[in-house]
């Protein structure tokens, strides 16, 4: 089933934990974006460096500057190739990375195709106010862990979503840095 899952917390709430124990062990066929090479170093994972060169299961796609000289050169490609991926969950390792006016377009078109491909996308982002409208909108749900959004910037963002407001201030006022909620949106 094709979805799309913002997910949502500070350094150190748990987001890419989350992706470990939840997300993963329910994928066929994934592939986490971890720009860096200092996430999803796990068993059974291959690492690749561009979409084409994925082969199924699952994969971790890493920045490698001896093919891509910038990091917008290596988005640009991969947000051409999802387009030709079909029964994949992508994950989106720190997604305030890839998402600009210039991508805007492109990541609507995959959002609005995800259901005739069956894909499924995961964003991870460090606050609530880093999240486009346009992926808000098309979303299945989202985990929000603790953040430094500030109250008012997130009651001006998301007016009429008593669900998400009323989530955040719970987790706000949390002792637990790894507190979260998953909001079915």
């Amino acid at each position: 089933m094709a979805n799309s899952i913002i997910n949502v917390g500070q350094t150190g709430s748990g987001k890419t934990h989350f992706v470990i124990t939840k997300i993963i062990p329910n994928a066929k066929n994934i592939i986490c974006f971890d720009l860096y090479g200092n996430e999803y170093n796990l068993e059974g994972f291959t690492t690749i460096n561009r979409i084409s060169e994925y082969k199924g299961g699952k994969a971790r796609l890493i920045h490698n500057e001896s093919i891509h000289d910038e990091i917008n050169d290596l988005v640009s490609e991969m947000l051409k190739d999802l387009k030709k991926l079909k029964n994949v969950t992508f994950v989106f390792e720190d997604a305030t990375i890839f998402l600009n006016s210039q991508r805007d377009e492109t990541v609507k078109t995959l959002l609005i195709n995800k259901r005739h491909y069956n894909m499924s996308f995961v964003w991870l982002f460090h606050t609530l106010s880093e999240i486009p409208p346009y992926i808000f909108k098309a979303s299945t749900a989202l985990r929000l862990g603790k953040t430094k959004d500030m109250k008012n910037a997130i009651l001006s963002k998301f007016r009429g979503e008593e669900n998400i407001i009323k989530a955040y201030e719970k987790i706000q006022i949390s002792s637990d840095l790894r507190a979260n909620v998953f909001i079915k949106i």
